[in-house]
């Protein structure tokens, strides 16, 4: 039977629902991660960076669901107890050729004991 502080936090996943008439793309592996500190966030340095690998963008469609899975310990190492965000960038592009677009931070908190 393992216990709370036995527990070893690998992966997240967390479910993104596209309620618009849009299209965004995200990319699979680049997230950012913050923790919380007296009411301060704070971002946390990165062992690996996803951006250098050379993925190409995902969609989410209208009206999709999608279930998004972090590989946390790849890029951060172990994180000790305390309150973080996750942040994930998704993007709209109005006109690809001319990168005219605006892009959307999302986070998604939690807890790790």
């Amino acid at each position: 039977m393992n216990t709370e502080k036995d527990l070893d936090l690998k992966h997240l996943s967390f479910l993104i629902e596209n309620n618009s008439d849009k299209e965004y793309r995200y990319s699979p592996n680049y997230f950012e991660i913050e923790a919380e500190q007296s009411g301060t966030w704070y971002q946390l340095k990165q062992l690996d960076d996803p951006s250098k690998s050379n993925e190409k963008d995902c969609i989410i469609k209208p009206d999709e669901r999608l279930t998004l899975e972090i590989d946390v310990k790849s890029f951060y190492g172990e994180l000790p107890a305390g309150h973080y965000r996750l942040i994930k960038q998704f993007t709209f592009f109005e006109n690809e050729r001319d990168w005219d677009y605006d892009a959307y931070n999302l986070s998604c908190e939690f807890t790790t004991r």
